[in-house]
């Protein structure tokens, strides 16, 4: 999260530059018609200061030179910068007029457009320490201004008073407007709170949207693509233990040591992933959750988060892709003259809670029941039945029993009962191998 925001701050201080280059080279524009062409060149040095100030902020943290005083330093002498140029340099280039006549063109509006481009540093500390600083440097230039021989302030709100008095008062080249200084003050203040709370708004959303795109991340690692949305838009929570109908998928390699003893360490754990994405896709494409792989095999359960209507159905389906999953492998091993594996799959259903377990700083969505250690036995249990899938007969009647199933469990032949490693009591199976045939 805190990486994401720092990457989502360097974006909005390059932005910020970018607006600030297109913003001075309107001002500049503008300036060919309000500044007479001697003084031009003075005024365009100034901007590409102002310019430079917005890059190096950005390059700063670019390349990681970084430290507050930077920012508050650059920050700072933006304003003065804006100070200088705004009111200063007239009384400099003009030294014979009164400094009181620039500040009647209202230099205020550039400070607002210096305070605007801080907005896109996603910091509400930065945003409101540039207000401040915007309303150090305009009270100061005024201040300056004050302080010239000549200079003095005026109070030229309208009242009551002499007609002619008053405008002698305004027409006084050498009056500053209180009233106004103090204006511009408060709403350089006023606004960088407001821009503040934008900012504080923004970096909210920034980092909800970031939450979002974690935990989807962090589901997807479980679920199918369809199902991850359903669950991120969904208000149900899964921290609280739920029970639930589950069918139960456990798969593992058998031959899968010989395999590695054979190719060695880099190509056996590259043969293990090219065969963890056939078995995700899998699980996926028949509506499963990865619940965990098990070095080299798998537990995938159907019916979870929430359970469906073909969950059996789909269990079933998904464990004959597997078979051809690795089926394929298979014949290109068999011409390149290496040892093949063999897929051995046990399934059961029945009822199981499902729920997160672990720590607040690690937490896993588990799948907890008897129902689990059955499945696995099956797994198990296929090396002495001679079969690829074994299932239990309490999975074969919820297949069976769901609508719309078109014969599924074709190809599988009842075994009978057979003690589970484990159990007292014997489990009837079903067995399945490709070269059975229908049943």
């Amino acid at each position: 999260m805190t990486q994401q925001l720092a990457e989502e701050e360097l974006a909005g201080l390059w932005l910020s530059a970018k607006m600030r280059l297109l913003s001075l080279a309107v001002v500049a524009a503008l300036l060919l018609f309000l500044v007479p062409w001697p003084l031009y060149p003075y005024y365009v040095v100034s901007l590409l200061l102002f310019a430079a100030a917005g890059v190096a902020l950005y390059l700063a943290k670019r390349y990681e030179f970084w430290q507050p005083w930077v920012t508050y330093a650059i920050l700072l002498a933006d304003f003065v910068a804006c100070m200088v140029v705004t009111i200063a340099l007239f009384w400099l280039l003009y030294p014979q007029l009164p400094p009181a006549l620039q500040l009647r063109n209202e230099p205020v509006v550039y400070f607002f457009l210096v305070l605007t481009t801080t907005a896109f540093s996603y910091s509400p500390r930065y945003m409101l320490a540039a207000g401040l600083c915007a309303a150090l440097a305009y009270a100061g230039g005024v201040w300056w201004a004050a302080s010239l021989p000549g200079s003095f302030f005026a109070d030229l709100r309208p009242g009551d008073g002499p007609l002619g008095e008053r405008l002698a008062l305004v027409l006084d080249p050498n009056a500053l407007n209180l009233g106004r200084t103090v204006q511009g003050v408060v709403m350089l203040l006023l606004v960088a709170c407001v821009l503040a709370a934008a900012v504080a708004r923004s970096r909210a959303v920034a980092m909800r949207a970031a939450e979002a795109a974690r935990q989807r991340v962090n589901l997807s690692r479980y679920f199918p693509p369809s199902l991850v949305e359903t669950l991120v838009r969904s208000d149900a929570s899964l921290s609280g233990a739920e029970q639930q109908p589950v069918a139960v998928l456990f798969a593992d390699l058998v031959g899968f040591t010989r395999l590695a003893e054979q190719q060695g360490g880099a190509r056996s754990i590259e043969t293990l992933r090219q065969l963890h994405e056939r078995a995700e896709t899998a699980v996926f494409e028949h509506g499963g959750t990865l619940d965990k792989f098990l070095g080299d095999g798998i537990m995938a359960t159907f019916g979870t988060p929430a359970p469906g209507p073909r969950d059996a159905g789909n269990a079933l389906a998904c464990a004959r892709a597997l078979l051809a999953a690795v089926d394929q492998p298979n014949r290109e091993r068999q011409r390149a003259g290496e040892p093949t594996l063999r897929l051995s799959i046990g399934l059961h259903h029945g009822e199981v809670v499902i729920g997160n377990i672990g720590s607040q700083r690690r937490l896993e969505l588990a799948v907890v029941g008897d129902v689990v250690n059955v499945a696995s036995r099956l797994e198990e249990a296929t090396r002495g039945l001679g079969c690829s899938i074994a299932i239990s007969d309490a999975m074969a009647q919820a297949a069976l029993g769901e609508a719309g199933a078109d014969q599924p469990l074709a190809g599988f032949v009842q075994h009978g009962p057979i003690a589970l490693r484990g159990r007292e009591q014997p489990v009837p199976v079903w067995t399945y191998s490709p070269a059975a045939g229908p049943a």
